[in-house]
């Protein structure tokens, strides 16, 4: 009988070593991680000390954005050549505004598609004949505005403000002369014509000043475009004075009525007309 209590002694004796063997185990676990983890804040705190000290002082941690500065590109003059400017003239955006014209439907507006401007700044031959054209048709219609249309090409200054300067010089006075300069090619020309008009008048009327092979394009893409237009008879003197240039440009018309064509036929289908 003595022996059975003398077990029951013997068993818990052991397993209360066991318990505080694992106890003292888990304490050096835990007492290994405290350690690396104290070790490892000890080491960032260290490292944010020396790039702190690395900074200049004054400079704090916030980015700070630069100011913002408005561009001045829309007071700037437009872009002109050295020859232009020697010959006076008057970038367009001092000389015209919308606002200097009041259009009404009975005000014919006389339309004149721009050309090439010589290196030196002087007009073509071409946009010569073209201003010709539109002062001729301008004679039965006293009180019409002129809309020379045409951006700056190959030289400065822009074909429309050429145009403008010739109108000028012929008598026609700045108010009856509204500036289209940033056409540079005849379809974005037409859609720039089309915005214009569209905003003063819902059913407008154009006359159409150009070359002579040129004027079949203008009239189908006008026409497309929903503009009533009539032409302005053009000058019957050539349109270059070497006939490779008079005849690649007829040739270029071909291709290029139909292209211009489909596209006004597309964006005005995607109303981006």
């Amino acid at each position: 009988m003595l022996a059975i209590p003398l077990l029951v002694a013997a068993h818990r004796l052991t397993d209360g070593r066991r318990h505080h063997r694992r106890r003292d185990l888990n304490g050096r676990r835990h007492g290994r991680r405290g350690r690396s983890r104290r070790r490892a804040s000890s080491q960032s705190h260290r490292r944010d000390q020396a790039s702190g000290a690395e900074r200049p002082a004054g400079r704090n941690n916030t980015h700070l954005s630069p100011p913002r500065v408005e561009s001045d590109t829309l007071y700037q003059p437009d872009t002109q050549s050295r020859a232009a400017q020697d010959r006076g003239i008057i970038p367009a955006s001092r000389l015209f505004s919308m606002g200097n014209l009041t259009w009404n439907s009975r005000m014919t507006t006389i339309l004149i598609f721009g050309a090439a401007v010589r290196p030196d700044g002087q007009p073509s031959p071409a946009l010569r004949h073209r201003v010709e054209a539109a002062l001729a048709g301008a004679r039965n219609h006293p009180g019409a505005c002129f809309l020379p249309t045409g951006g700056i090409g190959r030289h400065g200054p822009s074909e429309a403000s050429v145009m403008a300067h010739l109108l000028m010089e012929s008598g026609i006075p700045r108010e009856k002369i509204v500036l289209e300069d940033t056409g540079r090619d005849t379809l974005s020309s037409v859609r720039a014509i089309r915005r214009m008009l569209a905003k003063r008048n819902p059913d407008p009327h154009v006359m159409v000043a150009t070359s002579a092979y040129h004027l079949p394009r203008c009239m189908v893409l006008l026409c497309l475009s929903g503009i009533s237009a009539t032409q302005c008879a053009p000058v019957s003197a050539p349109a270059a004075t070497h006939w490779r240039k008079r005849w690649y440009w007829r040739l270029r018309e071909i291709p290029a009525l139909p292209y211009d064509a489909f596209l006004v036929l597309w964006l005005r289908l995607l109303r981006r007309l």
